[in-house]
């Protein structure tokens, strides 16, 4: 999470959403980088010692938080078109997907290093969910028991964080592009009333 929210505030249409916050010299939010640091640490704490800090897997929420309002605010400051779009998308792809792929080839060098024979062909299995950037699909489907896993030995568990925002890329574009085109003020609070009551 830390990695692929590495830079995102530093694209330039994140400059005008508004002057009065603080930032550093570079143009990076203060108060958002503050928040991703309370984030990284949170996510940390408790994959390292979970039994200490159960509650640390909120800072992933924080992260999807920050990366919405981010990407937002990106894609409603820009006139969408389908260039735009697609240079949207080339943009996310290109700043996760190589290092995605690095974390699987030496996860799976890894793996096969220390596992045993009966071990790989669950693990075989979460890496194809993986390559499809799919698992946290995986777990809902299959009805993984997420919060049992964590304390097992499933290297490829923390994946589903990723899948669920590339997927968030893949429509958010469109959603923004619906609610720009065909909803007035009373659509776009009825759009957020939907978005809001599916949380639930």
């Amino acid at each position: 999470e830390a990695v692929r929210m590495g830079k995102e505030d530093e694209l330039p249409l994140i400059s005008s959403v508004s002057s009065s916050h603080p930032r550093h010299k570079h143009g990076k939010r203060e108060d958002l980088q503050a928040i991703r640091g309370i984030a990284i640490i949170a996510v940390l704490a408790f994959h390292l010692l979970p039994t200490v800090f159960p509650n640390g897997y909120l800072g992933v929420d924080m992260f999807f938080v920050l990366s919405g309002f981010l990407m937002s605010t990106i894609l409603c400051k820009a006139a969408l078109t389908s260039s735009t779009i697609l240079d949207f998308f080339m943009r996310r792809f290109k700043r996760i997907i190589p290092l995605y792929a690095l974390m699987l080839c030496s996860v799976t060098v890894a793996t096969v290093m220390i596992f045993t024979i009966s071990d790989m062909d669950n693990f075989i299995t979460d890496v194809k969910w993986a390559l499809a950037i799919a698992s946290n699909w995986q777990i809902v489907l299959r009805k993984v028991d997420y919060w049992t896993k964590v304390f097992d030995y499933q290297v490829l568990l923390h994946a589903w964080s990723l899948g669920v925002e590339l997927q968030y890329y893949l429509i958010v574009p469109f959603i923004v592009l619906f609610r720009t085109k065909f909803l007035g003020g009373l659509g776009r609070i009825l759009l957020f009333v939907i978005i809001f009551v599916s949380e639930f």
